[in-house]
């Protein structure tokens, strides 16, 4: 039972292949491409996509996974703890107004965040259509880390991660030593309350290798002018998706379909 009250709402925008619009709206493209009991297993997680539903021009679903994690259970019988895989899981509902493809999600705490959201939902668009050019894009536009920055007042955290499958650096540094022991997932995290110095060797490093195809830097700020809203720039959508809090259920954790429909109405898609 989920003891939280207050939840995390992030935003994208899914932009449909060009070539498909000439064939249908982007919205029939999008009904069509979201289809209930996809199956994608990346990382010992198997994501799979809900049943949706449409309602007043909105289409309301979740997208979540499932694992195994190792535990150690008591025995009766032997009056002993035995090891143990049990299930182990977490979805995200997310909303998508068809007029324009304009989408809010719901992070889960470690489970499920924006990157990881984002690239789980590309992922599912083009393997169920087959096609690989959908993408999901920042609202506010593409921005570079530098420019970025500039707009915080502070970052308190910032994660690097590489994996087994995509392109390696040649040169050396940390990362290259990271790959040195051959993970399947190589991952470094800091955090800071008073904010991450990020002018320094290390995020020069890290930024570069991401900025060439060489992993992915996800960053957390908020901006000098106070607003309350967090922005999480991530390196594989080139800008930002601007996080808000909101009620949830304390019993499941979830935000309403209500929530999220009233989220979006704050939110305007760029033309």
């Amino acid at each position: 039972m989920a003891s939280r009250t207050v939840g995390k709402l992030a935003r994208a925008m899914i932009v449909s292949p060009d070539q498909m619009n000439l064939l249908g709206e982007p919205a029939d493209l999008l009904r069509s491409a979201l289809q209930p009991g996809f199956r994608d297993e990346r990382y010992k997680r198997l994501w799979r996509l809900s049943r949706t539903r449409e309602q007043s021009g909105f289409v309301y679903g979740h997208l979540g996974f499932e694992s195994q994690s190792e535990a150690d259970l008591w025995a009766d019988d032997e009056q002993e703890f035995e090891p143990a895989e049990v299930p182990n899981g977490a979805a995200s509902p997310f909303v998508i107004r068809l007029k324009d493809l304009t989408m809010v999600f719901q992070t889960r705490r470690q489970d499920i965040r924006v990157a990881s959201f984002i690239s789980a939902f590309q992922a599912m668009l083009r393997t169920i259509d087959s096609n690989k050019q959908w993408r999901l894009e920042p609202l506010t536009g593409k921005i570079s880390f530098h420019d970025w920055r500039r707009e915080m007042e502070k970052i308190s955290r910032v994660r690097f991660k590489i994996k087994k499958e995509d392109p390696r650096p040649s040169d050396g540094g940390l990362v290259s030593l990271m790959l040195q022991c051959k993970p399947d997932l190589g991952a470094l995290e800091l955090r800071a309350k008073d904010g991450i110095e990020v002018s320094g060797d290390l995020m020069r490093e890290l930024l570069q290798h991401a900025e060439s195809g060489y992993g992915e830097l996800v960053a957390v700020g908020r901006r000098k002018d106070n607003a309350a809203s967090e922005r999480i720039w991530v390196s594989t959508l080139e800008g930002e998706s601007v996080v808000s809090e909101v009620p949830i259920d304390p019993e499941t954790g979830g935000a309403t379909f209500e929530t999220l429909i009233a989220e979006l109405g704050h939110v305007e898609r760029p033309d």
